[in-house]
């Protein structure tokens, strides 16, 4: 991870780019073989192939029961009455979201707080006004405005 945080800088520093303030082994885990569990469930989640996603995610945390984000796309990959619901696994990884990143952090208590609103509101905006290329904070503000009312602002 040292190798590649070293690599990243300097590949930015060419491109008159910052280089990413956290390092590489804090953000998400440091397992590398949970790592590429998990980069292989996201591509399976992202080509809507839940089931392989799912399994990919849970071997990730078999591998690294501290990996947050592994816990969140593992609780957006189960149905909500299952077993091992989408619920406790989304609450799973709000524990674990403590040690995560701050960007982490938000997408997993946006995701956390869609019923509460005025919570919700104040997460989605501090995800929006910190990552503004994030898409899950310009959804999660879209569905607030959606919600309040607020289509043409939607």
């Amino acid at each position: 991870f040292e190798l590649a945080d070293r690599v990243t800088a300097r590949v930015a520093g060419r491109f008159a780019l910052a280089a990413p303030e956290t390092p590489l082994a804090a953000a998400g885990s440091g397992s590398a073989v949970a790592r590429r569990l998990y980069d292989a469930g996201l591509h399976a989640f992202y080509r809507n192939d839940a089931p392989g996603a799912a399994q990919l995610f849970a071997a990730a945390l078999r591998e690294d029961p501290t990996f947050a984000m592994a816990a969140y796309y593992a609780s957006l990959t189960r149905e909500p009455d299952a077993p091992d619901s989408a619920r406790a696994l989304l609450a799973w990884a709000v524990r674990l979201a403590e040690g995560a990143t701050e960007r982490e952090r938000l997408i997993i208590r946006l995701r956390w707080l869609l019923g509460e609103q005025a919570a919700r509101a104040a997460v989605t905006e501090s995800l929006v006004a910190r990552y503004p290329n994030e898409p899950d904070g310009h959804l999660g503000l879209g569905t607030l405005r959606l919600t309040a009312g607020d289509f043409l602002g939607a």
